[in-house]
């Protein structure tokens, strides 16, 4: 038995470069491990080409103790190179930056719209923070846009190109609808549109541009958030999920109280049961318990993982609630402010007509409105490790004092000798 490499065109799998093509030049561990990823690249010599995927999951494995390893990585197709650039990192992690970008944009949505807007410089229209609803739901089809046109540049394969493409024409379409919104929102104000009947063009077409925007978004913030899977030529998809995750697509959820009990759990069950008279459990309603099914561990972790980010987020969300975003907000009007735009001169030229261009001091305050944001924009993104930070200790703290919950505690000696002796002990183990 012989296993030999063919032709490896790249597949769909891995990041952050581009394959570039080759006959084996300068190939390096990660064009072995893309093409060990595909599925054309192993075959297997044994009367007649067979390939590996081709048998079952737990013959494949054994079946790589025979092969030829000096024949398959002489003939490893150079399909990687590699290019460190930010756009990586922005493309391997934009579901991060999308709910950091998702989450921002809620805040500032709920600021507006729970101040007084006599006290800022904003009007809209009279519609507030309406005019930033249809831009913070179009940030999810930007978002998939960039990732899967990141996707088709480091690997053109047919499924990743048409993949950008679709995410393309779902970008043209929002667009499309939020143009319809704010062309509504520019010609009636918003008292006129609370005063409207809907049986007017304009008000019935907000309406329904607005709920499919919505519902649209929602729908591919969810395909976004969610695992992608592996291409079809892959030979798993270890790759987009967890090991341990992953086992419970055979398993399920679920599993039998009593069926994974260690043997001296059982033993001092049996012990109990027989202290108390026979009754095992204590009673009727342990044995009921003891029917039901509980949770496997595996979910259990899942759980635990997304409670700690979670909370993670309720604190950075509450801190950016009540200071951040109603800073910048005021800082926002204030600047805005500073500007006399009722000064005639401002916008009028000689004749009293508006000026095309902007004034210099339009400009300044057009860039330190834009700096203000891009300030809180980048707070909010970096105070996360602080907030991490704390919400693990106290996080860590709490589960330490679960843990030891019932186990006596120990007065330690603080005494001369006792300090010495831990100092030696500390000092071993730094300079051994």
């Amino acid at each position: 038995r012989t296993l030999r490499a063919s032709d490896a065109d790249g597949g769909d799998n891995g990041s952050g470069g581009r394959g570039n093509g080759g006959n084996g030049v300068g190939a390096n561990r990660v064009d072995a491990n893309r093409a060990m990823h595909h599925s054309s690249s192993l075959e297997l010599e044994d009367e007649g080409e067979i390939r590996i995927l081709n048998e079952l999951p737990p013959r494949r494995w054994p079946l790589l103790l025979n092969a030829d390893w000096a024949a398959f990585f002489a003939n490893v197709d150079k399909t990687h190179k590699e290019e460190r650039w930010w756009v990586c990192l922005f493309a391997a992690n934009r579901r991060v930056f999308l709910l950091q970008a998702l989450s921002f944009g809620l805040l500032v949505v709920i600021t507006m719209a729970s101040v007084d807007e006599a006290d800022y410089s904003w009007n809209l229209n009279g519609w507030g923070s309406w005019w930033l609803i249809p831009f913070v739901l179009l940030t999810n089809f930007v978002s998939a846009l960039f990732g899967r046109s990141f996707a088709a540049w480091s690997f053109p394969s047919p499924r990743n190109k048409q993949s950008a493409y679709r995410a393309a024409l779902f970008v043209i379409i929002a667009s499309a609808l939020v143009s319809v919104i704010l062309w509504v929102q520019s010609r009636l104000s918003f008292t006129e549109f609370e005063t409207q009947s809907l049986s007017r063009p304009e008000p019935a077409l907000f309406i329904m541009s607005m709920l499919i925007l919505t519902i649209f978004a929602l729908w591919m913030l969810t395909v976004e958030m969610l695992p992608q899977p592996a291409a079809p030529d892959a030979l798993d998809n270890n790759l987009f999920y967890e090991a341990r995750t992953k086992a419970l697509e055979h398993t399920g959820v679920w599993r039998s109280r009593n069926h994974h009990q260690h043997p001296d759990h059982l033993a001092n069950s049996r012990s109990r049961g027989s202290n108390n008279g026979g009754r095992s459990g204590g009673g009727v309603c342990a044995r009921l318990l003891s029917c039901l099914p509980v949770l496997r561990r595996e979910v259990i972790d899942v759980i635990k993982l997304y409670s700690f980010w979670f909370s993670v987020w309720i604190v950075k969300m509450v801190f950016a609630a009540t200071l951040l975003v109603p800073v910048a907000l005021r800082a926002h009007s204030d600047l805005i402010q500073a500007f006399d735009y009722g000064a005639p001169s401002a916008f009028l030229n000689d004749d009293g007509q508006r000026t095309a261009r902007l004034e210099p001091a339009e400009l300044l305050t057009i860039y330190l409105v834009t700096m203000l944001w891009a300030t809180a924009l980048v707070v909010f993104v970096s105070d996360t490790l602080g907030f991490y930070q704390v919400v693990l200790g106290i996080w860590g703290g709490v589960a330490g004092l679960w843990a030891s919950r019932g186990v006596a505690s120990t007065r330690i000696d603080w005494g001369r000798e006792r300090v010495l002796t831990m100092l030696g002990v500390a000092a071993t183990k730094l300079c051994p």
